[in-house]
């Protein structure tokens, strides 16, 4: 193993869903490789993953988060750039032997230019984060309201791109924490391998 530090950070989840390609014979491996950029490129198909589950004796939802978990490394690896040797670095927390890194890492470079180009035409289709403001406003007494705060947050949200703009909303503190409790979920996702912009 590598003694420098990897680019991508896989999460002790995400090691556990790629555990099952460190187990593939080389020929298998190429398989799957093969499978995840069509799964990158056109999404998923149930018959291919029950297949290749029944070849290995495994469970087929196995096969598939090994699937999106190769996706979601590729995906990154292309967003990053990455060349040969970090790709293979960001591989040591699992055990490849140099065999099968070297087959992820040919198979990476031969085809990040279509990873790269794909993740590019998604991006170009939805609004992106620019600026967030927020403002808090307290009313501090009313004759209605003794001692009662009724905190409002204002938010002014800007994107670009495509249907971008400002969004104005504003909330209690009751809807702030809905919406934070929201966001973070979505961050998860969009994090997880699972998520892919169709």
């Amino acid at each position: 193993a590598s003694a420098t530090m990897p680019i991508i950070l896989l999460s002790d989840a995400h090691q556990r869903d790629m555990h099952l390609l460190t187990t593939l014979t080389p020929e298998f491996l190429q398989e799957f490789c093969k499978t995840s950029l069509d799964f990158v490129l056109k999404g998923g198909n149930k018959k291919i993953f029950a297949s290749a589950a029944q070849s290995l004796s495994v469970e087929a939802d196995v096969v598939q988060r090994s699937i999106e978990g190769l996706c979601y490394f590729l995906q990154e690896s292309a967003k990053m750039q990455l060349n040969e040797m970090d790709f293979k670095d960001s591989l040591s927390p699992l055990p490849f032997d140099e065999e099968k890194k070297t087959i992820l890492a040919t198979f990476f470079a031969d085809n990040a230019t279509k990873i790269r180009k794909m993740l590019e035409t998604l991006s170009l289709s939805m609004p992106a984060y620019q600026n967030l403001e927020w403002r808090l406003d307290v009313q501090v007494a009313s004759r209605c309201l003794r001692q009662q705060l009724q905190p409002v947050f204002t938010l002014r949200l800007d994107t670009n791109g495509p249907g971008g703009g400002t969004h104005l909303m504003q909330t209690d503190v009751g809807g702030l924490q809905s919406l934070t409790k929201e966001l973070k979920s979505a961050l998860l996702e969009v994090n997880s391998y699972h998520c892919r912009r169709v």
